[in-house]
This record gives structure tokens, C-alpha cells and sequence, in this order.
């Protein structure tokens, strides 16, 4: 009895992996990426910037995926609200700062949580500063 049980839980085991490892939910992409000046820096010469070209939102996918949380309090100016329409039609939003100086990294923080900050490789960095030029 037991021989005959065996079999037929491997035999369930396999279709039960197999099955699962196809359901998993797709990855939504983004669709659209808008910058916009924050209301503190109206005064200033910035402009607000829209992106929806295969290129450079791949810039910015590559950027995000780089990105390393940084650790303690942060103190910052936000340069841009950066707002990333999903392929699902949700959007995500950060604060990102870029400045002027190539040699330094940029800095993301979610606006959903204001108290994690994560940094973004001088790089990728260059390549974002590259799209606003």
C-alpha cells in the first residue's frame, strides 16, 4: 500500500511545482515618467520634463534597479517629483535630486516614506542628467 502511495505523491508534488511557477503575477512596467519642479523651486530656472520613449525609460529602470539604501537620517532638498505611471495605469512617486557635479551620486526618496533615502550610482546618475540636457 505504501509502495503504490509513493509514486503518486511525486507524481503530485511535480504537477503542483510545475504549475505554480507559471502563475506568478507579471511585473508592471513603466509607461511614462514625469519631473516636475517642486513648488520651492518656481523661482528658479527648472523645467519640468515628460518621458515616454523605449530609451530613456529604460534609462531610468536601469537607474532604479541600481539604487542602494542608504542608512540614517536624511537632509535634502528634493530637485525634481518624479512620478512613474505603471503600465497598470498605478503611479509611484519619488523625490530625486540630481544636482550639477557628474562625480556625485543622485539621491531617490519615496514619497510614501520620506525617511528612506537610497542612492543612485554616479553613473546611472549621468545618464538621467544626459536625458535633461
Amino acid at each position: 500500500m505504501v509502495i503504490r502511495i509513493i509514486p503518486l505523491m511525486i507524481l503530485l508534488l511535480v504537477i503542483t511545482t510545475g504549475c505554480s511557477e507559471g502563475k506568478k503575477a507579471p511585473k508592471s512596467s513603466i509607461a511614462s515618467i514625469t519631473l516636475e519642479c517642486p513648488q520651492s523651486k518656481s523661482n528658479q530656472s527648472c523645467g519640468n520634463k515628460s518621458f515616454s520613449d523605449p530609451r530613456s525609460i529604460q534609462v531610468f529602470e536601469v537607474a532604479l534597479d541600481s539604487k542602494v539604501e542608504l542608512q540614517g537620517e536624511l537632509n535634502y532638498v528634493a530637485e525634481f517629483d518624479m512620478t512613474l505611471e505603471m503600465s497598470d495605469k498605478t503611479n509611484k512617486k519619488y523625490h530625486l535630486s540630481l544636482g550639477s557635479n557628474r562625480s556625485n551620486n543622485a539621491l531617490l526618496v519615496d514619497q510614501a516614506n520620506t525617511n528612506q533615502g537610497y542612492e543612485i550610482p554616479v553613473k546611472n546618475a549621468n545618464e538621467i542628467r544626459d536625458l535633461l540636457e
